[in-house]
């Protein structure tokens, strides 16, 4: 154990500032990343229908009480999750299709199954939301190799001047108690919180330990999916425009409402206040007025044709904005060409395709683990990753062009591209099974043999 503490104490001594222990060090670097946590949870929270337009207060009277009485609706147009699912759904609808040696490609389905199909989309569509999200690799009890989804808000990741990740914090609240761990490339060291300083936690057993059995991968087994270069999400693009959208909805709603009532105008009203005014309406059905007073009424009129045109605006550019595809657009008719179909999704295009570069280079760093634990002599760089998107199409045009393409281009690039084909590797395996019971067809002709001779 010394041996170990040695080395905890190199490693934390880098990373603390003077005089101040370890507790320390693991609140002022949580309290740093807690600004960056904040901006992530506003993109969580509009994902689950809470945007900034539930925060209204309700509506004041003269005196600045609330004023129960009058409407106070909130209405929530849900624009940000249908953008992020269409991203993600767009990239991430069909399973990323592999390409390497057989071998290689049953150790991959096997990690990479049907269960990590669905937890990738649960991973970028959080990453899509805050900017970045975490996959942990880990053993189960049975010493299978597991990936888990870590919520971005629980980690604090610590990088060196050239951007590679030295160590790394994750901190939760389990069994009401709030606890910390301290991953390094070696070791994995746990605390809780007691009487405001964090200690060992001897819930785990001891306070340190390797990553798995008593040795580790001699790298931090986290692995980052970043949306983008500067690990924004989404809704930064279009948040403004959505808030303007919900308080004008709410507006109006608001003002129809009221629009049921009449606005009373009185001239020579022989009363004490406004209220008695009500009052006396309501109970009476009269009310007192001097000589020649008089009372008229005024209607609200709602400008529904310009609250239309604005908001079908903000509409717009929330979309184009947000560089999603608007499948009510009328622009392209009811059967559009290929080309029309290529402008129609190009927004969407630049978006997808650069949350795929960010969950390229990650899923590279989790092969590295699946052929550690497999191993597997090989570079996951060597391993092709295809993302079949799930654009609409006209069908017809593209199978011409495959057709027109045979000679030209290689048999796997058509098969790939083909419209009715979405399982490449299995056309593939289906097109040679085809082959081979063919030849089984063909009658046995022997060149040169005992039958010429006959």
């Amino acid at each position: 154990m010394s041996d170990v503490r040695l080395y905890y104490e190199e490693v934390f001594e880098t990373m603390k500032q003077e005089e101040e222990t370890i507790s320390d060090m693991i609140k002022r670097l949580i309290a740093e990343h807690q600004p960056i946590v904040t901006a992530q949870m506003i993109g969580e929270k509009y994902y689950d229908d809470q945007p900034d337009i539930l925060l209204r207060k309700p509506p004041e009277d003269a005196e600045g009480r609330t004023d129960d009485k009058k409407p106070h609706n909130l209405l929530v147009a849900n624009f940000h999750p249908n953008q992020v699912d269409q991203k993600v759904g767009y990239l991430l609808a069909e399973p990323i299709n592999f390409k390497a040696e057989d071998a290689i490609l049953d150790k991959i389905g096997e990690r990479f199954d049907d269960s990590f199909d669905d937890l990738i989309i649960d991973v970028l569509t959080a990453a899509s939301n805050k900017g970045i999200e975490w996959m942990h690799v880990y053993y189960d009890a049975d010493g299978n190799l597991k990936f888990k989804q870590i919520p971005a808000e629980q980690v604090v990741p610590v990088y060196d001047e050239y951007g590679q990740l030295t160590m790394l914090i994750r901190h939760y609240v389990l069994n009401q108690v709030s606890r910390a761990e301290i991953w390094t490339a070696e070791h994995v060291y746990y605390y809780m919180l007691s009487d405001g300083e964090y200690v060992a936690d001897y819930f785990w057993g001891e306070a340190i330990k390797t990553h798995y059995n008593g040795d580790s991968w001699g790298r931090i087994p986290f692995v980052p999916f970043r949306n983008n270069s500067k690990e924004k999400g989404d809704l930064w693009k279009y948040k403004s425009l959505i808030d303007a959208f919900n308080n004008r909805l709410s507006d109006i709603q608001n003002t129809f409402d009221e629009s049921t009532d009449l606005i009373f105008a009185l001239k020579g009203y022989n009363g004490q206040d406004l209220g008695e005014f009500v009052r006396n309406l309501r109970h009476y059905k009269a009310i007192n007025l001097y000589k020649d007073g008089e009372i008229d009424t005024i209607t609200v009129k709602i400008p529904i044709e310009e609250t239309e045109r604005y908001l079908k605006m903000l509409r717009e550019m929330i979309i184009d904005f947000g560089r999603g595809v608007d499948f009510q657009s009328d622009k392209f008719g009811n059967s559009p060409s290929g080309v029309a179909l290529k402008i129609l999704y190009s927004g969407l295009d630049i978006k997808a395709k650069q949350l795929e570069r960010k969950t390229r280079v990650a899923i590279k760093e989790l092969l590295w683990f699946v052929f550690d634990d497999a191993g597997i002599q090989a570079d996951p760089k060597d391993v092709e990753m295809t993302f079949q998107y799930n654009r609409l199409k006209n069908d017809m045009e593209d199978a011409q062009i495959v057709v027109m393409s045979k000679g030209i281009i290689s048999d796997d690039t058509l098969i790939g591209n083909h419209p009715f084909v979405d399982d490449p590797q299995g056309e593939r395996e289906r097109l040679d099974e085809q082959e081979i019971a063919f030849n089984k067809q063909l009658p046995d002709i022997t060149i040169g043999g005992e039958e010429d001779e006959k």
